[in-house]
Parts: structure tokens; sequence; C-alpha cells
């Protein structure tokens, strides 16, 4: 969404005669984005996503509309309409709670992909002239060594695309 929020502000007449803009996008290889974004589901099913999103939960609630479109809400339904349910047994549910958490990895793939999309769109089609710098080696390193390709590949790339801009 913020994709659309930038570019309506860009749009706008009263903006684009103000200021001029200096875009950089930070990428990542589809795979290994893909895979990271799983990891990122999972991380979060552990540190406690089932608690947060159960305290929303409202039992044939509209999961199509506002806060709750948000992922892992509507993926989540199935789940937390059985959770309770004494007539199932446990197995049961944990197969489907597998099966939302598997339909919640499956949708943000979608939102990524879809966000990508709009990237490139302002890229091709609306004209925009988006720096690229690629954050792959980021996400394929773990500790210091991902602070330091960040530190490398990204903020210094980050910064002389600025620094060319204001110069």
């Amino acid at each position: 969404g913020s994709n659309s929020y930038v570019e309506h502000l860009v749009d706008d007449p009263n903006f684009s005669r103000r200021f001029e803009c200096c875009f950089i996008w930070v990428d990542v290889s589809l795979p290994v984005l893909h895979k990271r974004a799983k990891e990122r589901v999972d991380q979060m099913v552990a540190a406690g996503l089932l608690d947060e999103v159960r305290e929303m939960f409202i039992a044939g609630a509209d999961y199509g509309r506002g806060i709750r479109r948000a992922i892992g809400l509507p993926e989540l339904e199935a789940y937390f309409t059985v959770e309770k349910d004494p007539n199932m047994d446990e197995a049961t549910k944990a197969k489907i709670l597998a099966n939302c958490i598997e339909e919640t990895k499956k949708n943000t793939l979608k939102l990524i992909d879809s966000q990508l999309g709009k990237i490139r769109r302002l890229r091709e089609e609306v004209g925009w002239k988006l720096q690229r710098v690629d954050a792959t080696a980021v996400h394929e390193k773990c500790g210091r060594d991902a602070q330091l390709a960040w530190e490398q590949r990204v903020l210094k790339k980050s910064f002389e695309i600025v620094g060319a801009f204001l110069n």
C-alpha cells in the first residue's frame, strides 16, 4: 500500500513542482526474498502471532474488509473456528493450523509479487528513475556478516546514490 501513497504524493502537481525525488529501490532476488518471507512467517508464529490474532478474531466477521484483511487474520479464521471445538481431535486441529500457516505464507508471497509489480510499473510505465540497490547478500548471511553486507552493499550504495542526486 505504501507504494500507492508515494505515487499519489509524487503525482500531485504541487508536490512535483516543488520537489525533485530520489527513489532508492532496495531489492532482493525473488528466490531469496520468498525464502526469507516464509521464514519470517514461521518466526512470527513462534513469537506469538497466534495469540495476537486470536485477540482480534471474531467468529463470522468479514475478513475481506478493513484491518481484518491483513495477512494472517483471514488465513487463520479456519483454525480459530475449530480451535475450541471439543468434538475435533488435536491432530486435525494441528493439520488445519499448518494449512492456515501455509496459506499465510502463500498470500505473503502474492503480496510481495504484487508490490514488485507496482514497483516495476512505476519504473517502466510511469517512468520513475528508481535506483536499484541489491540487498540479496544481506539475506543470505547471518549475524555480523549480514550487518557488514548491509553496510557495504546497501547503506554505502544508498549514500552514494543520494550524494550523486544532491550534487
